[in-house]
């Protein structure tokens, strides 16, 4: 704050008045001038931002510009202080307070600066004195305010005692919806508004309006306290002509729904009971002759009256496309036809593809056939239907758009004929067929070349095969020997090139002989014979990029390295990625020139999860590339390198076979090596302790092994132990052992009593630690969702509120809902839906604040979050029974969603050890691991458990599961023979086996001649309890149940009928009843039924009365009774896999399970289910228990479960969520 002194000083007024005196009524004259110039004269300007007072002795205070009390200062102004405002100046409290305490006989004026210049005031010369929110501590009393534009309070509570306002342009005091000013005694007038201005809103907080003195005055529009109510929208927003629907209002503040219409003619509508504050249903019937065009939509609720405007379009009826069959076309099957089902269609409709018309046949209203022209490229085809109108020729009416997909067949594939190629270098001309495997729908260009010209020609150079042509011949001239290609190139076919041989020996045009080749025949010569197993490599063909070996395989927790990942073709852009990919940080893929080597940084947390993980690289367009060896796809992670600690036995004699028992750190997966490796054999599959500590092997030494010192190494995936020989990994092998010595007896050992410092080297290491300032995120939980169903997320940090959006990316088959903050900003949560046919893999969490920027997390990994596929389900193990000896083996497991594989185990695991790798097949139906079972392990029954990134399968033992410990097997036969077995094509016969044999009795007394002895028959009569009805009854109501959201008719059949007049449903939320109409002389009664969306889901009753009151009585309690339904969704079934004769515990997962009152199984008989259905809830989601019986005759295959709910079933067709099958007993 600037403040200036008067220009008079005390010495220039002493000068004035010593001169005056000398003149004549020198005494008049000094009063005169020294009255105004008695007082002192402060300008003010710019920020008040430390505690300030103006006082009587700087008075009068000139206000120029803008001036700000700020920071927290207090502006006190002593009574009698005079305030001139000058042109548009203003006073602002942002952030402090003023106190202006004046008294009836010094009261504090705030004046325009005219006043102090003897100008004439106006209102307006000056702004407003405005108090923000951020004013505290203020009090004004005694303040006269004159010529200006006001007082302004902005969600603050200043005191005003006794202030007169005067002369304002605008109101004497304004205030915005979250103000609280108070005080008494306060005047206004000769303002524009002499009252207190209040603007039209909603008032959302708490505020008081305890101003007296001065009216409140709301010049336009309303206040409501709290927010007022709102229509933001209706589904559906058009309607046709003649069309009954059930709508959707969406809005706030919509409960106590009393009316609801529109001021267009031809809508009536009905409201339903029930609905909440921001959703309401209505069901509405447009008449055949509604107005065309916008209509309003107007509610009344208790909030008060709404209106949208254009909330509806009215049209004719249009027509409108349900579905198409086929859907799917083939390019060049030439015309084909095209059934369109729908609605609305008439017999002018026409059928258009990407608009073009095409011969369209008129079937029904609801069906037309089109005649789709043939098609010579794939794509697809937008299909509407166009219905003209006679009234308007230029406007028809348009359906809604259904795709049709053209698809190109499988090209055919070129082949040569002969081959190979064989040809004498003697210039001469051979014909030579080219044939495509069949004839295709469009013509093909064929380009033919040899590799080497100088060796031989090939004309012509070019051929075209017409469509539906499948042979072509060129002509080949060979001239010099040598082995050339020959090679046929096409722009729509895959090129081939085949070998053509060019050679003086030389018969026929593909034969060749080898010169003589000579036959000793001799006695055999003795020789040794050995079992040896040949194996090569895996060979394979691939086209396009190609991913050949990963260096290296495995490595260490806890450290960071350079992963080489070699192959062919690799393209630009690549993307790797690793599943799990927990504690696992990969950095940017670099490519080499060459496109054969991609180099990627690898970070491992010092906590990763051990095991394997698949390694997955996609080019730049999301396309997963292939390994040539699918091993070379899974890498491990470590707990670091190998260490032998001990040896035992350090001695083997030739001939002999010793197990080999390795102490020390790191020996997972360890295979056991012995240098230099002659007349040395060890054990491939050597036993490990879980802990890695212990490693077990059996070491064969030849008899005729040479002596000497051998290196001990253990080798794992991460590398092997020390190649240099000493203590703890020397084995000697000698000619013979002189047996065991001993006890061995050694001088005294002393022991120190007291403090050994023992110092060992270790490398201290912690997990990431670090330091979270704004908003950041701390952690994500769950990072896992399963296809086909939904998931809430929890994101925990600090900061979160600022978040204004999130995303997943890629986000295809994922939904992502609103996200919801706690109010101290610690919590997000959002819900993930993710679809049954999203692609698994890891998507990328991305949070972006209010500044645009990404939020950061302070563990890199929780912005990875897996798609992963549903709990694994098992079919059948391999092999079912594992033998006690200590032996390694290989187990194969067979089902589904065995993908994301983080572990298996054996329940109970006493004696059962499960090792790595988990290897999957890509579509997830086949998992390997290693097992090995103990010695001595006990025998039995036994489950398998597999567990992935989405659940565990089930630890109850089942067909699919189950795997048997013994302590030995039987033998195994191979090549057994027998009958041919004939298949019989049709309906089966009866193949049961009658046994006829003799059976004794006692013997058996005769009577001849004479009646038989009468005997009597005691019977007991029984029958279903049978009434007599007088007047009128109902017998049945059907159907039982109705989905949410269904519309249709409740038939009562019984008699007397036709006398009911009321029709009464308790609970009645959720339904609209139409009038009841009976039929068949009052045996039947129809009453018309709308469900809406979101009905209750429980019971209900119906009751009939006649006119009188009299109620219509059912021969049941419960033959009145109905349910509303809502339609599951099933995501997986176990077991899946059931047993003719046994019986089965059912495990549903699903979404909406909890109303399901029944099981039916479609595609055959021999299963039913129990009628105690649990329904319950976990981690994982809903879970539907349902007890099954399984026939000893149950017909084998396949079977499709479907679910009953009040109102309906799931569907019929056959998924791999909802089938299961029947197997003979196993």
């Amino acid at each position: 704050m600037r403040t200036n002194r008067g220009p008079l000083s005390m010495m220039s007024l002493a000068r004035l008045r010593a001169w005056l005196a000398l003149l004549p009524g020198a005494l008049v004259v000094l009063v005169m001038l020294c009255a105004p110039l008695a007082q002192a004269q402060t300008a003010v300007s710019g920020a008040v931002s430390a505690n300030t007072r103006w006082s009587v002795s700087g008075s009068p205070y000139v206000v120029s510009g803008d001036v700000s009390v700020q920071g927290g200062a207090l502006l006190t102004i002593d009574a009698g202080v005079t305030v001139y405002m000058a042109a548009g100046a203003r006073l602002t409290v942002a952030a402090g307070g003023v106190q202006a305490i004046g008294t009836a006989e010094q009261p504090i004026q705030v004046l325009s600066d005219k006043r102090r210049q003897g100008a004439a005031a106006a209102p307006g010369d000056w702004d407003q004195w405005v108090f923000t929110s951020g004013t505290v501590n203020t009090r004004l009393e005694r303040v006269t305010f004159m010529h200006g534009k006001g007082l302004r309070v902005e969600g603050s509570a200043p005191v005003f005692n006794y202030l007169d306002i005067q002369h304002q342009q605008g109101p004497a005091i304004a205030v915005d919806l979250a103000a609280s000013p108070s005080g008494v005694g306060n005047r206004a007038s000769s303002n524009v508004i002499n009252g207190i201005a209040v603007p039209a809103g909603d008032v959302v907080g708490t505020v008081k309006w305890a101003l007296r003195g001065i009216p409140y005055v709301v010049s336009a529009g309303s206040v409501s306290v709290g927010a007022s109510p709102t229509l933001s929208g209706v589904s559906p927003a058009t309607l046709e002509q003649g069309q009954t629907v059930t709508v959707t209002v969406n809005g706030t503040r919509l409960g106590g729904l009393s009316r609801i219409a529109s001021s267009n003619a031809g809508l009536t509508f009905t409201p339903f009971s029930g609905g909440s504050s921001s959703q309401i249903f209505a069901q509405i019937a447009v008449s055949a002759t509604a107005p065309v065009g916008q209509a309003d939509l107007q509610v009344l609720v208790d909030a008060g009256a709404l209106s949208l405007l254009n909330a509806f379009t009215i049209t004719p009826p249009m027509p409108a496309i349900s579905g198409l069959s086929p859907s799917t076309v083939l390019a060049g099957a030439g015309v084909t036809d095209i059934t369109v089902t729908g609605r609305n269609f008439t017999s002018t409709s026409v059928v258009l593809f990407n608009d073009a018309q095409v011969p369209t046949t008129f079937v029904s209203a609801t069906q037309l056939k089109a005649a789709l022209p043939n098609q010579s490229a794939a794509g697809t085809l937008e299909a509407r239907v166009r219905t003209p109108v006679a009234a308007t020729p230029n406007q028809p009416l348009l359906s809604n758009t259904a795709t049709l997909t053209v698809q190109v067949p499988v090209p055919p594939v070129v082949a040569v004929e002969p081959t190979p190629i064989a040809l004498p270098p003697d210039g001469k001309s051979r014909d030579i067929t080219i044939r495509l495997s069949k004839a295709d729908y469009r013509d093909n260009i064929l380009n033919f070349s040899v590799s080497d010209t100088s060796k031989a020609t090939v004309t012509p150079a070019t051929v075209v095969v017409p469509a539906g042509q499948t042979t072509a011949t060129v002509t080949i001239v060979p001239k010099l020997a040598g082995t050339v290609s020959f090679i046929v190139d096409s722009p729509t076919l895959q090129r081939i090139a085949v070998p053509l041989f060019i050679t003086n020996d030389f018969t026929g045009v593909s034969t060749a002989y080898a010169p003589a080749v000579g036959v000793l025949v001799n006695a055999p010569l003795p020789g040794n014979v050995y079992d040896v197993t040949v194996a090569n490599a895996t060979v394979g063909v691939a086209v396009g990029s190609v991913l050949t070996q990963v260096e290296p395989r495995a490595w260490s927790m806890g450290g960071a390295l350079t992963l080489s990942i070699k192959g062919a073709a690799l393209p630009a852009g690549a993307q790797v990625s690793l599943t799990p990919a927990t504690g696992i940080t990969l950095g940017a893929p670099v490519l080499n020139a060459q496109a054969t080597e991609l180099r990627v940084p690898v970070t491992t947390a010092t906590d990763a999860a051990l095991g394997a993980r698949k390694l997955t690289v996609r080019d730049a367009a999301g396309k997963e590339l292939v390994f040539a060896d699918p091993a070379q796809s899974v890498v491990q992670v470590m707990t670091g390198l190998p260490v032998i600690q001990s040896a035992t036995p350090i001695i083997g004699a030739r001939g002999e076979t010793l197990k080999m028992v390795i102490r020390g750190r790191h020996l997972q997966r360890g295979l056991v090596r012995l240098s230099p490796q002659a007349g040395i054999r060890v054990d491939a599959a050597p036993t490990i302790s879980a802990d890695g500590t212990e490693l077990t092997a059996y070491v064969e030494v030849a008899a005729d092994a040479p002596t000497g010192e051998r290196l001990v190494q253990v080798e794992t995936p991460t590398g092997s132990t020390t190649a240099t020989i000493s203590e703890v990994n020397r084995f000697t092998v000698v000619a013979r052992t002189l047996g065991d010595t001993g006890p061995i007896s050694a001088p005294l050992v002393g022991v120190m009593v007291g403090k050994v410092e023992v110092r060992e080297d270790v490398q201290p290491a912690s997990s990431l630690v670090g330091v979270l300032v704004g908003t950041g995120v701390s952690s994500v939980s769950p990072n896992t969702g399963v296809i086909g169903s939904s998931v809430t997320v929890s994101v925990r940090g600090s900061g979160l509120q600022g978040v204004t959006s999130l995303s997943l990316s890629p986000s295809t088959g994922l939904t992502v809902g609103a996200p919801t903050v706690n109010e101290t900003g610690s919590q997000l949560s959002f819900t993930v839906t993710v679809d049954a046919g999203a692609v698994l893999g890891t998507r990328r969490l991305t949070l972006n604040g209010s500044n645009g920027l990404p939020v950061t997390f302070s563990r890199p990994t929780d912005g990875s979050f897996l798609i992963s596929a549903p709990v694994p389900e098992l079919i059948a193990t391999e092999p079912q029974v594992l033998v006690s000896d200590g032996s390694m083996v290989r187990m194969t497991l067979r089902g589904r969603n065995l993908i994301n594989v983080t572990g298996a185990r054996i329940e109970p695991s006493e004696g059962v050890a499960v090792t790595g790798p988990f290897e999957s097949s890509e579509d997830g139906t086949v998992l390997s691991f290693s097992v090995t079972v103990a010695a001595g392990a006990a025998s039995g029954e036994r489950a398998v458990v597999v567990t992935s990134a989405a659940g565990e399968s089930t630890s109850t033992v089942l067909p699919g599961n189950i795997v048997r410990i013994a302590q030995r097997t039987g033998g195994s036969y191979a090549a057994i023979l027998s009958a041919p077995v004939g298949v019989r094509v049709g309906a089966g016969v009866d193949t049961s086996i009658t046994y006829v044999d003799l059976i004794n009795a006692v013997s058996v007394g005769v009577q001849v001649g004479g009646p038989p002895p009468a005997e009597p028959d005691e019977r007991h009569a029984a029958s279903p309890i049978v009434g007599v009805v007088l007047g009128m009854a109902g017998q049945s109501v059907s159907p039982d149940g109705w989905l949410q959201g269904s519309a249709g008719d409740i038939v009562v059949t019984g008699q007397g009928l036709d006398a009911v007049t009321t029709v009464v449903v308790e609970p009645a939320t959720g339904l609209l009843l139409g009038t009841p109409v009976a039929s068949n002389g009052g045996t039947r009664l129809a009453i018309p039924v709308s469900v809406a969306p979101d009905a209750p889901l429980v019971l209900r009753r119906l009751r009939l009365s006649t006119a009188a009151g009299t109620p219509v009585n059912f021969p049941s309690p419960t033959a009145a009774n109905f349910g509303i339904g809502v339609m599951p969704s099933i995501t997986s079934l176990s077991p899946i896999v059931y047993e003719q004769g046994k019986s089965a515990t059912m495990a549903v997962r699903g979404t909406r399970l909890q109303g399901v009152t029944g099981v039916q199984f479609e595609l055959g008989s021999g299963l039913r289910a129990g009628s105690d259905l649990l329904w319950s809830q976990d981690a994982l989601g809903e879970l539907l228990t349902i007890p099954v019986m399984v026939d000893r005759g149950a017909a084998l295959g396949k079977r499709v479960v479907r679910l009953v709910v009040p109102g309906g079933l799931t569907p019929a067709e056959a998924s791999s969520a909802n089938t299961i099958t029947v197997v003979t007993p196993q």
